[in-house]
């Protein structure tokens, strides 16, 4: 790794202590050591991204999808390595056993045809676990949030005196109530909200943030940020039931991440459900009014899910200030019929000029 004090490029063993061997300064994280392979130049290039250079101001928890990004293991993951491991065990047991006897001798085919069912026992076992695990098996981020930051951004802290640059813990940062609104958000993620507050968004745009569906306002255009998967359909299908059109659906939909590269995109996935509440579920996500493919459908029946909280702030900030102005031009068209009108008859559609 290298230094983020002197920019020496340092071995393991030059950084004993967490301390750098060349300028003897400390530093916070030893990639070695967590799940994340988190370094403090990483995270100082990670918070220079979120928050664009000192334009937005983030979250812990999106700080930690940022992270996880590209380090999130694959599915079948602890089944890799395994049949070579094996083969290579099985190999050695053969030649040591042949070394100590003849060949030639009959303790030695004995030997070489229980290593060969043990290979293929190996072989069997390995494909139904992968099998297996490609049908049921979870996708987390390798690091839990509470361990993230309980351990790296507590050590981050002692050595840099605060949070990283842009960061804000979105436990101490709560929306502000606001008087008259003119719209609503609805998202059950407070980091997301959390995220939106600390960057203006209520002030630009006279709007409530709300966390549950009781807690929006009345008689207000409402938007719906969720997160593509289960619950996050739910939520919109819930708000479109209660409150009819005035529910907007502004979230992740499964077709803009289930095809991204593991890499680029925050895969999460949960236990499938099993047969009887699986089929019920299709069923909700069919008639879903995000009106998904059935592609769609599949992947988010297969447990699936992007978290809201992994789109990075600007491109977070853009859309629903994109959304706001889409929601506040269709409240002033309901409220001026001559408006309403003139939209219809292709007036009001041109660009406006330079």
């Amino acid at each position: 790794m290298i230094c983020p004090r002197c920019k020496t490029e340092l071995k393991r063993t030059e950084r004993t202590d967490r301390t750098c061997s060349s300028c003897k300064r400390p530093f916070a994280l030893e990639p070695k050591e967590n799940p994340l392979q988190l370094h403090d130049v990483r995270v100082h290039r990670l918070a220079g991204r979120l928050g664009a250079e000192g334009r937005h101001t983030y979250t812990v928890p999106q700080l930690w999808y940022a992270a996880a990004r590209g380090r999130i293991p694959a599915v079948d993951h602890d089944y890799e390595g395994c049949l070579p491991v094996a083969f290579g065990m099985l190999t050695v047991a053969v030649l040591i056993t042949g070394a100590a006897t003849d060949f030639g001798s009959d303790a030695f085919v004995i030997a070489l045809l229980i290593a060969l069912a043990l290979l293929v026992l190996a072989v069997i076992s390995v494909v139904t676990g992968r099998r297996k695990a490609r049908r049921w098996g979870r996708v987390e981020v390798p690091m839990q949030l509470h361990d993230f930051r309980g351990t790296e951004l507590v050590r981050w802290q002692q050595v840099y005196g605060a949070l990283p640059a842009g960061c804000v813990d979105e436990t101490r940062v709560a929306p502000t109530p606001v008087r008259a609104p003119a719209l609503a958000l609805l998202c059950p993620d407070r980091a997301v909200l959390a995220c939106l507050a600390a960057n203006g968004v209520q002030e630009r745009h006279r709007m409530a943030l709300a966390a549950r569906l009781d807690e929006v306002p009345q008689d207000v255009p409402v938007l719906v940020l969720h997160d593509a998967g289960a619950d996050g359909l739910a939520l919109f299908a819930a708000a479109r039931a209660a409150l009819g059109e005035r529910a907007q659906g502004v979230g992740l939909l499964p077709r803009s991440v289930m095809h991204r590269d593991r890499a680029r995109a925050v895969l999460l996935r949960t236990r499938p459900l099993r047969a009887a509440e699986l089929a019920a579920q299709i069923q909700a996500l069919r008639t879903s009014p995000a009106r998904l493919t059935e592609a769609e459908v599949a992947w988010v029946a297969d447990g699936w899910w992007s978290p809201v909280a992994a789109v990075p702030p600007a491109k977070l900030l853009a859309a629903v200030d994109r959304a706001a102005g889409r929601a506040a031009e269709r409240a002033a068209e309901a409220a001026d019929p001559a408006r309403r009108e003139a939209r219809q008859l292709g007036f009001l559609t041109w660009p406006e000029a330079a």
